[in-house]
């Protein structure tokens, strides 16, 4: 099932702490950095996903799944943590959350 997927699956009949798709955080982050540049459009980055991976949802589907805050407070984390700049925050899903938008709200 996709939720078990998204949520790092049922280890002890819950995800752990550390158990979040960190390699999907790291790839919703470009589909944000994508939707920002204008590169496509969110419906378009979702479909190419579910089309050319496969997957039940695309990456900004399922940001909204999970909760734009949640990926928000894990991208900010990983990337104080790692100084990565794969993990840096999007200002686009920084905007949607100040403003209590949808990840797939047309703006």
């Amino acid at each position: 099932e996709s939720v078990s997927f998204m949520h790092g699956g049922g280890q002890e009949k819950r995800p752990r702490a550390g158990t979040e798709n960190v390699a999907g955080i790291a790839g919703f982050g470009l589909a944000c950095d994508m939707a920002q540049q204008q590169i496509a459009s969110v419906e378009d980055i979702n479909e190419a996903v579910k089309l050319g991976l496969g997957y039940p949802h695309g990456p900004i589907e399922w940001g909204d799944l999970i909760g734009r805050e949640k990926i928000l407070r894990i991208l900010e984390r990983i990337s104080t943590i790692s100084h990565d700049p794969r993990y840096r925050p999007s200002p686009w899903l920084q905007r949607r959350c100040k403003l209590n938008l949808s990840l797939m709200h047309h703006a």
